[in-house]
């Protein structure tokens, strides 16, 4: 193997750049390990499915991929209040409890989106986490040089 998966079980180089990869490593096992996330995934588009009947209900039709993804820029402005809250810029009662809600509306309409569009959520995210780590590690190299 390759990239972030590299050494995985060979001892931790304490040099920094082999550090910080190794923490990052050492991360994304930890979520993989404590949360499956194909049933995260499940989960969402059950929720996702829940919505569509409802806006049949309501309004004749379910929401547009169009529509999802304006959902989601919304979610996005609300967590950058959230964020400036946590910054001191802004106050806002409740912030770390509707910080985590609003990061998992954000996560959820990603999730959604994937779906929708048949992207591999799963495996685009460790192919992407490989090669920042790769171009990370080259970085590094032609630093030190």
């Amino acid at each position: 193997m390759s990239g972030l998966w590299r050494g995985f079980r060979k001892p931790v180089d304490e040099s920094p750049q082999r550090f910080e990869s190794s923490t990052l490593r050492s991360v994304i096992i930890a979520i993989i390990i404590n949360m499956d996330f194909k049933i995260i995934q499940e989960s969402a588009i059950a929720v996702r499915e829940k919505y569509n009947a409802l806006e049949i209900k309501q309004n004749g039709k379910a929401w547009t991929n169009e529509q999802l993804m304006q959902g989601f820029v919304g979610d996005i402005g609300d967590l950058m209040k959230l964020v400036m809250a946590k910054e001191g810029v802004r106050e806002i009662e409740n912030v770390d409890e509707k910080l985590a809600h609003e990061l998992s509306d954000c996560l959820w309409c990603v999730i959604v989106l994937a779906n929708k569009y048949g992207v591999d959520l799963e495996n685009a995210f460790m192919k992407t986490m490989e090669e920042l780590d790769e171009r990370i590690n080259q970085n590094n190299n032609i630093n030190s040089k």
